[in-house]
C-alpha cells in the first residue's frame, strides 16, 4: 500500500460489508485480507450465538460481496453444542461462498461464555467431528483453534502446528533469508566470470605485447 504495509488486514463480523459498493471501496483501498466468523449454516444457530437477529444473513452477503470484490476471506466457526451438529455444514457453505481459510474454533471460558457454560462442547465430543472434516478437506485450508495438539491424530496435530501464525512467520522468514541467499550467490558468480573476462583479456594483451617485442 502507499502507506508502505504490505498486507492490510480486517477482523470483523462482515455485517456491514453486506453492503457492496462498501466491500469494493475497500478492496480498491488496498485491503488484501478480511477474517470473520461464521457459526451455523442457519440463521436460526448463528443470530442466537450472535444475540442479532438477522446476522447471518448480513455476514453471508458480507462474505459473499468480499469474494467478488477480490478479497481474500478467511471465517472462524465457533463450535459449541447448538453449533456442533452444523458445523460440517457451515464448512460446505463457506468453501462454496468462496472462502480461503476456514478456522474450527473452540472457544475458551471467558467472556460471553462465562454467562452460559453450557454451550461448551467437551473435546472428546468435538473432536470426532473435526478429525473428519480435516481428513475430508485436503484441498481446503482448514484449521482448529483452541484444542491440544496433543489431542489430535500426530499427522493432523503436525499441520495444526505448522499453521500456526508464528510458525508462519519463522518459514517466511527462512524463506526470505533463502532468497537472499540465492540473490548473493548469482552475484558471486557474475562477478567470478567478470573476473573470468578481465583476466582472459590482460592474458591476451600480454601475448600480443610479447610478439611484437
Amino acid at each position: 500500500s502507499e502507506a508502505g504495509f504490505q498486507q492490510v488486514t480486517l477482523a470483523t463480523n462482515g455485517r456491514m460489508l453486506a453492503y457492496p459498493r462498501l466491500a469494493r471501496t475497500l478492496a480498491q483501498a488496498g485491503l488484501g485480507r478480511v477474517a470473520t466468523s461464521l457459526h451455523a449454516d442457519v440463521p436460526s444457530i448463528h443470530d442466537g450465538i450472535t444475540g442479532v437477529a438477522g446476522s447471518w444473513r448480513q455476514t453471508m452477503a458480507g462474505i459473499r460481496n468480499l469474494v467478488a470484490a477480490g478479497v481474500a476471506t478467511e471465517a472462524s466457526v465457533r463450535i459449541t453444542r447448538p453449533s456442533l451438529p452444523r458445523l460440517e455444514g457451515a464448512v460446505k457453505l463457506l468453501r462454496a461462498a468462496g472462502v480461503r481459510a476456514v478456522h474450527l474454533r473452540c472457544p475458551a471460558p471467558r467472556g460471553r461464555v462465562l454467562e452460559d457454560p453450557g454451550v461448551l462442547v467437551p473435546y472428546a465430543a468435538a473432536l470426532p467431528v473435526m478429525v473428519r472434516l480435516l481428513r475430508s478437506s485436503p484441498g481446503m485450508d482448514l484449521t482448529v483453534q483452541g484444542v491440544p495438539f496433543c489431542l489430535l491424530p500426530s499427522d493432523l496435530a503436525m499441520k495444526a502446528l505448522e499453521s500456526r501464525p508464528e510458525v508462519q512467520a519463522v518459514k517466511e522468514k527462512v524463506e526470505e533469508v533463502r532468497q537472499q541467499v540465492e540473490e548473493v550467490k548469482q552475484q558471486v558468480q557474475e562477478v567470478k566470470k567478470e573476473v573470468q573476462q578481465e583476466v582472459k583479456k590482460q592474458a591476451a594483451a600480454a601475448v600480443e605485447m610479447a610478439k611484437k617485442e
